[in-house]
């Protein structure tokens, strides 16, 4: 498996926000959250995390799209909760900044499955390897 850690994101310009939040800023400000079916109740893994904790906050937006999500926080004062590596690819592009959140949220951890019948078929064999490379060097 591999991890990765979860970042808070904000707009580049966003100046009510430093390197990193504290809570009564988190609690204050606006979010835009990401969720994984069409249902909005069932958010991302670090989405899911805060609500389980009870931690209040003001959302204002949802997106299944997390590839779209940090291009949302422009010309607003959102926060949202995003995997590490991938906020580091595209900062440049989505004109945003990484902050550290109030709290700490476990890593999110990626596993590769696959079905035992394929356990050694030759393709499945060669691609595991390379895949997880991959995962580990985003």
């Amino acid at each position: 498996n591999a991890g990765d850690t979860v970042t808070e994101l904000a707009a580049a310009g966003n100046d009510l926000v430093n390197e990193r939040l504290t809570r009564e800023q988190y609690e204050a400000l606006p979010h835009l959250v990401t969720f994984v079916r069409p249902q909005p109740d069932i958010y991302s893994f670090a989405d899911d995390f805060v609500y389980k904790m009870n931690i209040p906050r003001r959302i204002i937006g949802a997106t299944a799209n997390f590839l779209l999500a940090p291009f949302m926080l422009q010309q607003t004062n959102a926060v949202l909760l995003l995997q590490e590596r991938f906020a580091l690819r595209i900062r440049d592009a989505a004109q945003i900044k990484l902050l550290e959140p109030p709290f700490e949220i476990p890593p999110v951890e990626f596993d590769l499955v696959w079905n035992p019948r394929h356990q050694n078929d030759p393709p499945a064999v060669w691609m595991r390897p390379r895949l997880r490379e991959i995962a580990l060097n985003l």
